[in-house]
């Protein structure tokens, strides 16, 4: 698939619950309007460039920026993505434990970016279902450390990210400053009481 030198596309790949969302609004009030941002562009659900799910069809690109955050599944091929894509960073979350209260409660509640309680989790909380999430997202975060470290990419935990100063890193990476203050928004799990 041809592409002019015009195009550039800059390309996060995460696991889920890692802080995408938030990090990518972030993303695009830092450089405004100099990239065209896309929160998971092969997401069935709601993706308005493509049908593809399998991470393929790029056809949509154009002769513009783009910067995209796009899902880490480990039974996917990356290599157009990797062919494509001008800078590579990739994100996952230590705590997998919270990762793993995060989405539970998000799948279960469908409600993907809304503050929840410690009550919330208690209500929805069933220990198999946990225990195969959690397991689930351990084999998650080991693929995508590997395929980062066969590939020569870049990593960055949600934590160094959110609790560090790991935004630098990023900055640094894909070669731009900001004075938008990060992160954009407010962690959705408190221990007591949901935030205002």
């Amino acid at each position: 698939m041809p592409f002019s030198i015009i195009m550039i596309l800059y390309t996060i790949i995460s696991q889920y619950r890692t802080g995408g969302q938030n990090l990518l609004q972030w993303i695009q009030q830092s450089l405004k309007n100099e990239f065209v941002v896309i929160h998971e562009p092969f997401n069935s659900s709601f993706s308005n460039y493509t049908t593809d799910t399998t991470l393929q069809d790029f056809s949509w690109l154009e002769d513009k920026k783009y910067f995209i955050k796009e899902l880490w599944y480990p039974e996917y091929d990356y290599d157009t993505i990797l062919n494509l894509s001008s800078k590579i960073l990739c994100l996952y979350r230590e705590n997998t434990h919270e990762q793993t209260i995060s989405h539970m409660y998000s799948t279960k509640e469908q409600r993907y970016h809304h503050h929840y309680t410690q009550k919330d989790i208690d209500r929805i909380f069933i220990e198999e279902e946990y225990n195969r999430i959690k397991e689930e997202l351990e084999f998650n975060k080991k693929t995508i450390i590997e395929f980062a470290s066969k590939n020569n990419l870049p990593t960055i935990s949600y934590e160094s990210l959110y609790l560090e100063k790991g935004i630098e890193k990023l900055k640094k990476l894909f070669n731009f400053e900001s004075e938008i203050p990060f992160p954009y928004g407010s962690k959705y799990f408190t221990k007591n009481k949901k935030l205002i």
